[in-house]
């Protein structure tokens, strides 16, 4: 395809390098999804899965077959499954998980109306 237009990401080139900087994003999502221990609340894996969520919200060209609707709510469910049945051994106070749970879930909302709102823009 080469370029298409003037844009900054009207080429091949500049989608493979979006690809090659996102792409480790949704591996992440996905690290998660195919081991739920990482989404404990005293791992890494959660906070790192909603780190890489909310730079792919940021990112309104970035297309990939692996980052789902079916993913990100798959990685919803276990990070917020997770984080749920392991907080409570950290001892938090109740206004943090209160305010913790309600990001999360909106961080996830957004990342999926995103991957939704990509979709519908690539089938066109």
């Amino acid at each position: 395809m080469g370029t298409w237009g003037s844009g900054n990401f009207d080429s091949d080139k500049a989608l493979d390098y979006l690809a090659s900087v996102a792409d480790p994003l949704v591996a992440q999502l996905q690290a998660v999804v195919d081991t739920p221990s990482l989404a404990e609340a005293d791992e890494d894996g959660g906070t790192q899965c909603l780190v890489a969520a909310e730079i792919l919200i940021g990112l309104k060209y970035y297309t990939s077959p692996k980052l789902t609707p079916q993913l990100v709510t798959d990685c919803r469910d276990v990070v917020l499954a997770k984080w749920e049945a392991t907080i409570d051994e950290l001892d938090p106070d109740e206004d943090y998980k209160t305010e913790r749970r309600a990001i999360m879930q909106q961080t996830f909302a957004q990342l999926l109306t995103a991957v939704q709102r990509w979709q519908r823009h690539n089938s066109n």
